[in-house]
C-alpha cells in the first residue's frame, strides 16, 4: 500500500490533464473528496485514512466547449476491486446526474468517457 504522499503525487502528476480532479476516499456509507487544488490536501488524506477511508482512485473532470467529461481511474491497489470499481463508475454516474448527463443544463451538455487519459 502506498503512502498518503505517494498518492498525492499521482494526483499531480495526472491534474495537467483535467479541469478538476479529485481524490475518492471511500468510507462504508459516504465518500470524501481531496481536491488536487486544495492547499492542506495531504493532510486531508491522511485525515481520511486516519478515520477509517481507503483512498481508492480519481476522477477526472474537463470541460471543453458545452462538454464536460467524466473520466475515473482505481489506484492501482484496487484495478481488480470490483466494489471499488463500482464505487468509482457509481461516483461518476452520481456527479452527471447532479448536473444532467445527456440533458442541456444551461446550455451546456455532459456526458461520462470511460477510461483515463494522463
Amino acid at each position: 500500500m502506498r503512502t498518503p504522499s505517494e498518492l498525492i503525487a499521482e494526483l499531480d502528476k495526472a491534474a495537467p490533464s483535467f479541469t478538476t480532479i479529485v481524490i475518492a476516499v471511500a468510507f462504508e456509507e459516504t465518500t470524501k473528496f481531496v481536491f488536487a487544488t486544495e492547499k492542506d490536501r495531504l493532510e486531508k488524506l491522511k485525515a481520511a485514512i486516519h478515520e477509517g477511508g481507503e483512498a481508492i482512485g480519481m476522477l477526472g473532470m474537463n470541460q471543453r466547449g458545452n462538454v464536460l467529461s467524466i473520466a475515473s481511474r482505481p489506484f492501482r491497489e484496487y484495478v481488480n476491486d470490483k466494489i471499488a470499481c463500482d464505487c468509482l463508475v457509481s461516483l461518476s454516474d452520481h456527479i452527471a446526474k447532479t448536473f444532467g448527463a445527456g440533458e442541456p443544463v444551461a446550455d451546456k451538455y455532459f456526458k461520462i468517457e470511460s477510461g483515463w487519459r494522463n
